[in-house]
């Protein structure tokens, strides 16, 4: 009886000490939001009042061999506007390529995203996107918040 309440009341330290048991993991993301903006004035050229492109129209696409996926796209409210304002895209960091842009039918942009890796305790493998590369610009950081992209 002792040695059956010795074995539960150790079992109870050991589990119980565990620093991940009770830890909610963050999945990995492969997604990154983006501002459209004019390079003078930084008007917003997909939203409100000096939007230019219209966003039902805006088609997000890679291109791999001859086959051409298109990747998902999802408008967003950011804190403290009074509609959509951000565009997120979900990329695929399992097949890295290229990811295509079409705001309009004459204006095509290119995006390549770069992902950060990293193993955690806890959780594993977690990756998310950590910057894009606009138009073969300067690479800008895309864990940060919403990147802005000016056109």
């Amino acid at each position: 009886m002792r040695i059956a309440v010795l074995i539960a009341v150790y079992g109870m330290l050991y589990y119980s000490c565990d620093s991940c048991a009770n830890l909610d993991c963050l999945p990995s993301n492969y997604s990154a939001s983006f501002r459209i903006l004019s390079k003078a004035g930084g008007t917003d050229l997909l939203f409100g009042p000096g939007a230019i492109y219209n966003k039902d129209s805006i088609r997000i696409f890679r291109v791999l061999g001859t086959d051409t996926t298109m990747l998902e796209k999802q408008f967003n409210r950011a804190n403290g506007s009074n509609g959509d304002s951000i565009m997120a895209i979900n990329f695929f960091p399992e097949n890295p390529a290229d990811v295509y842009m079409q705001l309009a039918p004459n204006d095509l942009d290119t995006l390549r995203p770069a992902y950060e890796h990293f193993n955690t305790k806890c959780c594993g493998a977690i990756t998310q996107v950590q910057t894009i590369r606009f138009n073969g610009q300067t690479s800008l950081p895309a864990s940060q918040g919403p990147v802005e992209l000016r056109k």
